[in-house]
């Protein structure tokens, strides 16, 4: 993968005791930490392999991996993408691009313990979805998010998406997914979902708010008017109306909502339109124009499309960004929302379109500027199925590591040398609380990842290994502890009954061979199974501790795996209770 680094970011280096970076010779094996000397990532996605992609065209998504409710935005020939990441860290990831087929992770929102604090937060708890604006009157960008379980709805601004940005201003406020607008007198407004001022006729009934806002003060400014109340047919009892955005053209207001629960089937984008930024609004009568709802469940589909965020180019074409999730050959998901770009087209009659409702989402479209490709660059995001090998080379971190839960303490600084160094947290997965987990996206259905570990238990308390998490109630770990003055490889699962509770699914005693470095690996290449594997050097065989636990329990679309995030896998260190 490419080894797209840090430059001149701090948050990494105000992390707490967290990482050390250290010479790999011979073992490296240090009480209260296990070392890790790469890390290792395949995907192995069936349609990639099996579809050539000619000149002049790309993949869809344009983001892979878990990028909830992204929303994008355009300074000249400039285009920015921010997405939700709820209880991981650094928040906000901010993408940049010149073609919107090439995008540079840029720079974080949230990116330190000040901006943005978390440290025992349910894991769909923290960074809802943002939304990314320019504003051309002040040459500035602003991100309006809410942060759930803390201080709800707050504003950053940046001169430049890639420098600082200022630290949050909090607003009293309820509901979720907040927006500004700039219309065209200079005035700005917040859109924003909310419950109804009187009795839900029904579970899931939201409204549609709109408020006029003073971007200096950071407040509301005169009465919250519903402009949109329920969703698009009443009469059908749409739930959970979200994702509010503005845009005006031609003397149109446009109001785009999404309904019907943001990991559901019947998730849709609906469009409206009004004269008046107060309303009343139309509804287009072809709604919803952006959904897969009324398409047979497929292998290998894109499902649960919403969150839909329009942009004008510079040319005056328009496009659409919106989530979706990306099914494998047995309707399964390891990746939750995902980014996705589609041309828009406007009827006759002024209404913006995107797809009919018998169109499945293509998952190869056209390049939206003649005489693009695909760089090579590193600087760049790859797409596709997904090779790397991380050896932590550098005095940084690449920004496409992240953290579960914001982790606070000592200044830590990286040396440049191979290999990374995590000290046993005494956190874990179970408490709910941030722990010692380092970890990237999943980034394709079908996949495999691995280290090489120097590490040697002290007592049972210990483990390090590799672990893969999808939420508080879905998670495992595969690695190394002591049981008595025996070594034993585990893999383990949480699993909640009176509270969360580890659950072993395989484990083996290795004392006899095990002299302090391992070989790690877990892949999902068998159908509906995760396989975990384990070998002593580099030029032995492969040893399967077991292929038989169900890769169900890591999967997304899967009754029960309630996340709203897709699975990050990765290296760990911990003291078990």
């Amino acid at each position: 993968m490419r080894k797209m680094i840090i430059k001149n970011l701090r948050l990494l280096l105000l992390l707490p005791a967290l990482l050390s970076f250290g010479c790999y010779s011979n073992y490296n094996i240090r009480s209260g930490q296990a070392f890790f000397k790469h890390f290792t990532y395949e995907g192995r996605d069936v349609y990639f392999d099996s579809t050539e992609l000619t000149k002049g065209k790309m993949w869809n998504p344009i983001l892979q991996g878990s990028h909830p409710g992204t929303s994008i935005c355009r300074k000249g020939n400039d285009f920015y993408m921010a997405s939700a990441t709820f209880s991981m860290f650094p928040a906000i990831p901010i993408y940049h691009s010149k073609d919107l087929v090439n995008w540079e992770l840029i720079n974080f929102a949230l990116p330190t313990d000040k901006q943005y604090l978390n440290s025992s937060l349910r894991s769909n708890d923290g960074i809802y979805p943002p939304t990314i604006r320019y504003n051309k009157e002040h040459d500035m960008f602003y991100i309006t998010g809410t942060f759930v379980g803390g201080g709800g709805h707050f504003i950053v601004s940046a001169k430049d998406p890639a420098g600082k940005w200022s630290d949050p201003q909090f607003y009293g406020m309820t509901g979720i997914h907040a927006t500004l607008f700039f219309d065209d007198d200079g005035k700005a407004y917040l859109i924003h979902q909310g419950d109804p001022k009187y009795d839900p006729p029904y579970d899931g009934y939201k409204v549609i708010y709109i408020q006029e806002f003073d971007l200096d003060q950071c407040n509301t400014i005169g009465d919250r008017i519903a402009i949109l109340e329920g969703g698009h047919d009443i009469s059908k009892k749409p739930g959970w109306l979200e994702s509010p955005h503005m845009y005006k053209h031609e003397g149109y207001y446009y109001l785009s909502a999404s309904e019907g629960g943001s990991l559901g089937m019947w998730f849709a984008s609906c469009i409206y339109r009004s004269q008046n930024i107060f309303g009343p609004y139309e509804h287009y009568e072809k709604n919803p124009n952006l959904t897969q709802r009324y398409l047979k469940k497929s292998p290998n589909q894109i499902s649960c499309v919403g969150h839909a965020d329009y942009l004008e180019l510079a040319d005056g074409r328009w496009y659409v960004i919106f989530q979706g999730v990306r099914e494998d050959e047995f309707n399964g998901n390891f990746m939750c929302a995902e980014t996705f770009l589609l041309p828009v087209k406007w009827t006759e009659d002024g209404w913006p379109t995107v797809l009919e409702h018998d169109q499945a989402i293509p998952r190869v479209i056209d390049m939206p500027f003649a005489g693009t490709s695909y760089s090579n660059d590193r600087r760049f995001i790859p797409h596709g199925n997904i090779k790397m090998d991380e050896h932590f080379y550098s005095d940084t971190l690449s920004r496409y590591w992240s953290f579960l839960r914001t982790p606070v303490g000592t200044a830590t600084y990286p040396n440049g040398a191979e290999g990374i160094c995590i000290p046993l947290e005494i956190n874990n997965f179970r408490s709910v609380r941030h722990c010692g987990f380092l970890s990237l996206r999943v980034l394709n259905n079908r996949f495999s990842f691995g280290t090489e570990m120097d590490f040697k238990p002290e007592n049972e308390h210990e483990f390090a290994g590799l672990a893969m998490f999808l939420g508080d109630r879905n998670n495992l770990i595969f690695g190394v502890t002591k049981r008595g003055e025996n070594t034993i490889l585990q893999l383990k699962k949480v699993v909640l009954k009176e509270s969360l509770e580890d659950v072993i699914e395989a484990e083996c005693d290795i004392t006899n061979d095990f002299n302090g470095r391992i070989y790690l690996n877990i892949d999902n290449y068998k159908d509906q199974f995760l396989t975990a594997k384990f070998r002593f050097s580099d030029d032995s065989d492969w040893q399967i501790l077991t292929d038989e636990m169900s890769s169900d329990y890591m999967n997304i679309n899967k009754p029960g795996n309630h996340a709203f995030s897709g699975d990050f896998i990765g290296i760990y260190a911990s003291q078990e209770e």
